[in-house]
């Protein structure tokens, strides 16, 4: 019992002197949304949609121009034109105005429509933010998965070092033989050199994590466990679900401004100013007028017709989408649930197995230390319980990775 304290103090101090800090996946996770270029770009869109429907706005509002024309039309050693139809020229200075009238469904139509793409940009911004959060959770998990390896086998290491020390007494006192001292040796630089091997694994990628969370950090230090949360099934808030109906919506919203022109419309116009020819510049050639003009597509040979058909064309595709979609996700779910089952009654038999095999460990341990069994035989339970360790390291990292999974298809 007190050589296992001491084991465990040693081993305890061995990684304090390793790792000077820790972080947990909340830490990557904050990291790597507020340095992804990917979401800072849908800020952007969001932001250049708002603009879109301030130009929309702009439309019902009236607009002023101002026209200047200097033309000269001289007529040298009779060559020139006309001057009864160029006058010599003309001269213009004019302030003009038109305001379109009978326009606010067409507005609200295009409004509507923009509406529509700032949703599918949200649910997009969404999505992409939830993959991002995935490919982070996964990564740590990875990393994770490395470090816990890599502490596994500082314990064996510093446990077969422990019986090294004891060995040496039994050999000088002629229980054991040179050659088992050397055999235990041996095996001691070999698990080293695994250990150094699982640290550049660990290194790797525990940078990997950094890069992509977009952190230019190139030191080593500890990462907590993690500690997934299988959440509840629900599906109704998921985005990819809302783009399938947005999508539906924006065909709704492209029939309405195809109607919009079919319909009339029509503009208030008047302009006021200066328009004279060279031979004239009184002041009598200031002026206005004023008018409305009317515009009309009749008929164009059928194209609403044939662009409505199209539409519903469309309109068919993303249903049927959404529906495929619906069902693949749920047999996903269905599928991820029972291998949580499966992976927590896997991880208790690994459990009871480490449990049997600590209690055979220690009762081969003594008849070890008494002389009663070789080394060889000790050394192939050792390699048999680190493989008992590994697998349900490996089942433990498979269930959180389920649950990952199962959290990704969920909102």
């Amino acid at each position: 019992m007190y050589r296992r304290f001491a084991l465990f103090v040693m081993l305890l101090s061995s990684y304090q002197n390793i790792f000077s800090q820790s972080r947990d996946l909340n830490f990557y996770l904050q990291n790597g949304i507020a340095n992804s270029p990917l979401l800072k770009d849908y800020s952007n869109l969001q932001q250049q949609n708002r603009i879109d429907s301030m130009l929309v706005l702009a439309q019902k509002k009236i607009s002023v121009s101002v026209d200047g024309l200097v033309q000269i039309a001289p007529v040298i050693n009779g060559i020139g034109y006309e001057e009864q139809i160029s006058n010599r020229g003309q001269y213009a200075a004019v302030v003009g105005a038109n305001q379109p009238i009978f326009q606010s469904k067409m507005v609200n139509g295009q409004l509507n429509s923009v509406h529509i793409q700032s949703q599918m940009i949200s649910a997009n911004q969404k999505i992409s933010q939830r993959e991002l959060e995935k490919a982070i959770t996964d990564q740590y998990l990875t990393s994770y998965h490395s470090i816990s390896e890599m502490q596994f086998q500082q314990q064996t290491i510093s446990s077969l070092q422990n019986q090294e020390k004891i060995l040496k007494e039994l050999v000088n006192s002629g229980i054991y033989l040179e050659t088992d001292y050397l055999t235990l040796q041996l095996q001691i630089q070999t698990e080293k050199i695994n250990l150094k091997q699982m640290q550049d694994d660990y290194r790797s990628n525990l940078f990997a994590l950094n890069a992509l969370c977009g952190i230019a950090d190139t030191t080593t230090l500890q990462i907590e466990k993690p500690d997934l949360v299988w959440k509840g099934a629900s599906t109704n808030a998921n985005p990819n679900l809302l783009l399938y109906s947005l999508d539906s919506f924006s065909i709704e919203a492209s029939k309405d401004l195809l109607h919009f022109n079919y319909v009339p419309k029509v503009n208030l116009h008047g302009d006021a100013g200066y328009m004279a020819i060279p031979a004239d510049f009184s002041v009598k050639k200031f002026g206005f007028s004023a008018g409305v003009s009317l515009a009309w597509n009749i008929y164009d040979g059928s194209k609403k017709n044939l662009q409505m058909q199209q539409f519903s064309v469309q309109q068919s595709t993303y249903s049927f989408y959404k529906s495929n979609y619906s069902l693949r996700l749920s047999m996903q779910l269905a599928d991820l649930d029972k291998k949580l089952q499966s992976s927590n009654e896997i991880i208790s038999q690994w459990q009871n197995q480490i449990k049997d095999m600590n209690k055979l460990l220690s009762m081969r341990r003594d008849q070890m230390e008494s002389g009663q069994l070789s080394m060889i035989d000790y050394l192939l339970l050792i390699r048999s319980y680190r493989d008992l360790q590994k697998n349900l390291n490996d089942a433990e990292m498979k269930q959180q990775q389920i649950i990952s999974e199962h959290n990704y298809l969920l909102w």
